[in-house]
């Protein structure tokens, strides 16, 4: 396999350098640079290697940390007139302003704005409680307040955010990946793109090119934004509803399948076709071993004709027992792989890192 390969050539730069004409004295040094430029070539295949999953959460608490001083110290070298090199110990203070968090139920934490933190604040009417911060070499100031949730789901703010997560299916060449969909098709398909993160959050209600937004999409956009929230951590969970001309028939749903790299492992996605407010044909896809949530929602959806987001984001709440998110463990056997183009940045970056590594031990030799 390639891969391996690419952690030799740090080696092979290693030992050019040590015999054609680098210092041996230095060898522990080069040795470091070795190491180093492995672990970042490790790194790049980590990243490489990794899909993007969305989680969502809620913000349970909102805290302010107050202005405070830290003392530096550094030195300073300058030499004089007779070569001599003096150094003088010195010391500055560095002054750090107020900075305003919100912080998830999951733990995830979003600097924000004075006015965001007081705006909930006011909101809750819990009152603010002191907090001991944490500084190094704080010499004055510190500290800071908090104000937690009031417990009402509606009197909170939802945010959605990005994690990486091994995916042993996303560069593979299994029946399980699907066939590859560039950008220029799938807008010619009328395919939906990823919802970019904007303030916070993410759209999840989503409506192809050719469809106008039903009516009550901003309720039900807003209601499967807090499903998401408030039950993704709990059932692992994050849903989305796609809408699309019914004409374009359920296939359309399984592009999209293969547009979004056959999904995440925590989603679950309802395609729904809709003619004049009618929904003619339900797709929900997922990763479940047994998709008895999918069976449901084309049940709801043959008993209930008439399009009515907030209705079904009402039963999909109420019915997310039967959801239970894939173990991507499951996959572990396909091994991990870099699709071609993922394959040649991988190894170019593992050679220009060698190389880079073999001239800094010929310049340490030289200097």
């Amino acid at each position: 396999m390639l891969y391996p390969v690419c952690y030799l050539f740090p080696l092979v730069a290693f030992a050019i350098a040590l015999f054609c004409g680098a210092d041996t004295e230095a060898w522990y040094v080069y040795l470091i640079f070795t190491a180093a430029a492995e672990g970042l070539i490790y790194l790049c295949f980590y990243l490489l290697s990794r899909d993007t999953e969305y989680l969502s959460g809620y913000v349970v608490e909102a805290e302010h940390h107050f202005a405070w001083t830290e003392r530096v110290e550094y030195t300073e070298s300058h030499t004089d007139s007779k070569g001599n090199v003096h150094t003088e110990r010195k010391v500055r203070y560095v002054h750090h302003p107020d900075e305003y968090f919100w912080i998830l139920n999951t733990g995830k934490n979003y600097p924000v704005s004075a006015g965001s933190f007081h705006e909930l604040c006011r909101r809750w009417g819990t009152g603010t409680t002191y907090i001991a911060v944490y500084h190094p070499n704080c010499v004055s100031g510190g500290g800071g307040e908090c104000c937690r949730w009031d417990g009402d789901e509606y009197n909170t703010h939802t945010a959605t955010y990005t994690q990486r997560y091994k995916n042993p299916v996303q560069d593979s060449s299994s029946i399980f990946r699907g066939s590859l969909i560039s950008k220029k098709k799938a807008k010619e398909l009328g395919l939906v793109a990823y919802p970019k993160i904007r303030h916070l959050e993410q759209e999840v209600v989503l409506v192809s090119d050719g469809l106008e937004k039903p009516a009550d999409w901003e309720n039900a956009n807003f209601e499967l934004q807090h499903l998401n929230a408030f039950e993704g951590s709990t059932h692992e969970i994050h849903a989305f509803i796609l809408l699309f001309p019914a004409d374009k028939g359920p296939e359309i749903a399984l592009k999209q399948r293969d547009y979004w790299e056959g999904l995440n492992k925590n989603e679950f996605v309802v395609c729904l076709g809709v003619n004049e407010g009618k929904v003619v044909w339900c797709m929900p896809m997922s990763w479940m071993d047994a998709p008895t949530l999918e069976s449901n929602t084309k049940a709801y959806f043959r008993e209930h004709e008439s399009l009515d987001l907030l209705s079904f984001v009402s039963w999909l709440r109420s019915n997310l027992y039967s959801w239970k998110r894939k173990e991507f463990k499951d996959f572990s056997y396909l091994g991990i792989h870099l699709s071609p183009k993922k394959t040649v940045l991988f190894v170019i970056i593992s050679i220009v890192l060698s190389v880079l590594l073999c001239w800094g031990c010929f310049a340490m030799g030289m200097g």
